[in-house]
């Protein structure tokens, strides 16, 4: 570790000499335990030191997809391949101090479970039973068993939060257990169209008409599911934003995955789900799709969805009064109060009969409350 220290970033490597030069003394009771391998849990550089250490290792293999997030490596190619980078592994095993955990890993395949030995202790996975940091890979039950996930703490959510007074459960609400709680799925797995996106959006919207003490038809619930700046409460639906963000998600990483890539024959293959998901936006929101850097931002892509929805909204409304409550609310800094922190010390905190009547005027004005 320190010799690849000294070799690569010899800036650090006086510090690190200091501190990793002679073992560590370790006192539990009244033993003391020496530490003479590795970097020190809790170490700010032990990250940066453990990479660094098996660096060269990593670069040796030569299957053709290689990525490693500190010690979780993952490896993809044809099944030999694969094998012999396990055995080079396994060879090192003595020399690095790592060892291949089997008990924990997995191999994921769409045929057969294969029968080389190196994977004989491997858990096997069908690809529609993968994930990768906590993302589904494929849709089907591993996607479906995530979104299951979210819409069951959606719904405990949802019960506690009326324990809280209006503002503090919006506020929370908004900022813990909407879309954003789905953010990373959406973005990294190709989810959208999923009945369960439904599901939850139904959830959501339950979670705003008991927050709101209102029931919302189906254009006032369009409308509260708009941004603020736009008029709405900022609860966005999830199946509003999937595409967006899928898409989004794949054009920023795109020239890091042909690099991860890069040895395999189908690097320039154009990914079917990214081609599939672009169909469904393109349906609704025309052939024009964002390209270059600007379709690395999710916003470029959400904004066609935001002008169609509230372009829907207003061809809808036939009152000029509703029309003219649509055009205040979208006055700038005409939403600022639903951004503000519900602190009572600041005078910011409204009490539930203000929050709910704020509520009505701005997305509601003919919905008659619940109580």
């Amino acid at each position: 570790m320190l010799r690849l220290v000294a070799d690569k970033v010899p800036e650090i490597y006086g510090f690190c000499h200091l501190l990793y030069n002679q073992p560590s003394v370790l006192k539990f009771e009244n033993r003391m335990i020496l530490s003479q391998e590795g970097p020190h849990q809790g170490d700010p550089l032990g990250p940066l030191l453990f990479c660094l250490s098996i660096h060269p290792d990593i670069v040796q293999l030569k299957s053709e997809y290689v990525a490693g997030y500190m010690d979780d490596l993952t490896l993809g190619g044809p099944t030999h391949v694969v094998a012999a980078d396990i055995d080079h592994i396994t060879a090192r095993e003595k020399l690095t101090g790592l060892h291949i955990n089997a008990a924990k890993c997995e191999i994921i395949s769409h045929s057969p479970a294969p029968r080389a030995s190196q994977f004989s202790n491997f858990i096997f996975l069908a690809t529609h039973e993968a994930e990768l940091l906590v993302a589904p890979l494929f849709t089907g039950s591993k996607m479906d068993a995530a979104l299951a996930s979210r819409h069951a703490e959606l719904n405990t959510a949802i019960n506690r939060l009326s324990l809280l007074s209006a503002h503090d459960a919006l506020i929370l609400f908004r900022a813990s257990f909407s879309a954003l709680k789905l953010m990373h799925t959406l973005r990294c797995a190709p989810c959208a169209e999923h009945p369960l996106l439904t599901k939850i959006d139904g959830l959501l919207r339950k979670g705003i008409c008991a927050i709101s003490n209102l029931d919302l038809t189906d254009l006032q619930w369009l409308q509260a599911s708009l941004p603020v700046k736009e008029g709405g409460l900022g609860v966005r639906r999830v199946t509003s934003l999937a595409p967006s963000a899928f898409l989004a998600s794949a054009a920023g990483t795109e020239t890091l995955q042909q690099q991860l890539l890069l040895r395999s024959a189908t690097a320039a293959t154009t990914d079917s789900t990214v081609t599939s998901v672009r169909s469904t936006w393109s349906s609704v929101h025309g052939p024009l799709c964002p390209s270059g850097v600007i379709a690395h931002r999710q916003s470029s892509w959400d904004k066609p969805v935001i002008t169609s929805e509230r372009e829907t909204l207003t061809s809808s409304l036939s009152d000029s009064s509703d029309k003219a409550r649509l055009q205040a609310v979208r006055v700038p800094h005409s939403g600022d109060w639903l951004n503000a922190l519900p602190r009572s010390a600041c005078g910011l905190r409204l009490d539930d009969n203000t929050k709910h009547i704020s509520d009505v005027y701005r997305v509601a004005v003919r919905t008659q409350s619940t109580c």
